[in-house]
């Protein structure tokens, strides 16, 4: 059932199209959201039309349901933006590995034969997260370090979180990567500049954090999505940050943040139970030091976070 904010992400979008497709089914809280009421009706194929503004999400359970059904189906993706399309491709990639055939038409339709089997991935190695290396090469990024992360990093498979990678060494930090290892001697001084996170959403975070301590302004723009994440994260983190004295300008799409030396020091910050807000603050904790509400939602996606955190020089007590 989800819980928390992650309890209200909207379903809208999704479950319009499979309504569409004569489906008995809606969402009992705003926008959709959960609890689901399902009461009869199947997907069969044919056209579906999927607004793809706010998810790719919906996208992908459709990319991955459409091949087992009876009848071949045509996917049609409207909306102003498409966001997050970077996980559409590391769906398609996948897929491709279990054997199922799709046909994309340029960036707003797919084509899928029905009745398709699902071969098995039996030696398929799933590859290191990007998404969550990124709290740790932010830390070392920001602390006196020698650090290296290990892991399988063969970028055969792209993720959209691996453009940290390209937003770290345009603020000017330089590491030593392989197929297997990242290796970061910190610190640096960050550079600041304009940033589109709209394929990359979950590292608005850790990028706000990492704009705080560059020598000039910076700018995440594209990321109107991130409202229907685990939190508000756009609003949610300007407020918390707001309590360090963070200088933080956003409109409905944008977040510039206008770092500066006078921070506060050891501030009570709540990450709405939102586990990467929770990682994000605790980065910003190696430099100002911190305490953080419900730390323990990071086991969400990283339930050895804090440990891993210790190897950065991090002090973490239970207060």
């Amino acid at each position: 059932m989800g819980e928390g904010t992650l309890s209200g992400r909207p379903n809208a979008h999704l479950l319009n199209a499979l309504r569409a497709q004569g489906l008995h089914i809606r969402g009992e809280g705003e926008e959709e959201s959960i609890p689901i009421h399902y009461s009869g009706g199947q997907l069969n194929g044919g056209k579906i039309t999927i607004n793809g503004s706010l998810s790719s999400q919906f996208i992908s359970a459709l990319l991955i349901s459409c091949p087992q059904l009876k009848n071949d189906s045509k996917i049609f993706i409207t909306g102003e933006k498409i966001v997050s399309t970077d996980y559409l491709v590391m769906t398609e990639a996948v897929l491709k590995e279990a054997g199922i055939k799709l046909r994309k038409q340029g960036q707003r339709r797919y084509v899928i034969n029905g009745r398709q089997k699902f071969k098995g991935l039996k030696n398929f190695k799933v590859p290191s997260d990007y998404g969550l290396a990124a709290f740790l090469m932010a830390g070392a990024a920001l602390l006196r370090s020698d650090v290296t992360l290990e892991g399988f990093l063969d970028d055969k498979f792209l993720q959209a979180d691996g453009a940290i990678i390209e937003f770290l060494k345009k603020m000017n930090v330089r590491f030593k990567k392989t197929k297997t290892s990242i290796n970061i001697k910190g610190p640096f001084t960050l550079k600041g500049g304009n940033f589109s996170l709209k394929n990359a959403p979950d590292l608005v975070p850790i990028m706000t954090v990492l704009g705080l301590f560059a020598k000039a302004a910076v700018r995440l723009s594209d990321i109107a999505h991130v409202k229907a994440k685990e939190s508000d994260r756009m609003h949610d983190l300007k407020n918390e940050l707001l309590k360090i004295g963070a200088k933080i300008d956003t409109t409905p799409t944008a977040m510039t943040i206008h770092p500066h030396k006078d921070y506060k020091r050891d501030v009570l910050l709540d990450p709405h139970n939102d586990h990467r807000l929770a990682m994000a603050f605790s980065v910003l904790g190696l430099r100002l030091g911190c305490k953080i509400k419900n730390i323990e939602c990071v086991s969400k996606s990283y339930p050895d976070f804090l440990r891993d955190l210790k190897f950065l020089g991090a002090r973490v007590k239970k207060c």
